[in-house]
């Protein structure tokens, strides 16, 4: 989740960035950072923090706002520059802002989705662990949004995201289809 973020954070400023190329280092310094952190088990927040007051410190104010373009669709595909052969930067580049969707959104559906299936079976212990799994999730990104503030916007929940796909497609298909539709919505 703190990647995502991150990530977000790197796209809103890219295209409005005083000097080109500083928020992809900062974003790289920041990714370390993160991963080091982890491995140590220390707290992130601080980090966040002062990783999106670095962030707005790159963005030129006085910079006209560009038209917004929402990507979505397969989690890997989206993720990967080699695969996609870097849409986030052909579409900057032709004077867009990007918002891609995040790498967390189909690990919040799966673990809605495994909280669904144990309680549709009646398995009281797999609905626990799931609950309890699906609640530090929600905690931690609650934590990890507010280190951002408002500037990024919140995500939109899981349950909200399968309400406006199905209108198009049954909420339990199985694919990722069913996350494109809600958040292309």
């Amino acid at each position: 989740m703190a990647i995502d973020y991150l990530q977000k954070m790197l796209l809103h400023t890219r295209p409005y960035e005083k000097q080109r190329g500083l928020a992809d280092r900062l974003f790289n310094e920041n990714l370390r950072m993160i991963a080091d952190r982890i491995r140590q088990k220390q707290d992130l927040n601080q980090l966040l923090r002062q990783a999106s007051s670095e962030f707005a410190s790159l963005i030129d104010a006085g910079m006209p706002q560009k038209p917004l373009v929402g990507i979505n669709g397969e989690a890997y595909l989206r993720a990967n520059e080699f695969s996609n052969k870097d849409l986030v930067r052909v579409c900057e580049e032709s004077g867009l802002e990007v918002v891609l969707s995040p790498v967390t959104e189909w690990i919040k559906y799966t673990s809605f989705r495994q909280l669904e299936d144990a309680i549709k079976n009646r398995k009281a212990l797999e609905i626990i662990k799931s609950f309890i799994s699906k609640s530090i999730q929600e905690r931690d990104e609650k934590s990890i949004s507010n280190c951002f503030g408002d500037e990024l916007g919140k995500e939109i929940s899981t349950l909200k995201l399968l309400g406006k796909s199905g209108r198009y497609l049954a909420q339990r298909c199985g694919s990722e289809a069913v996350l494109s539709l809600g958040s292309g919505h």
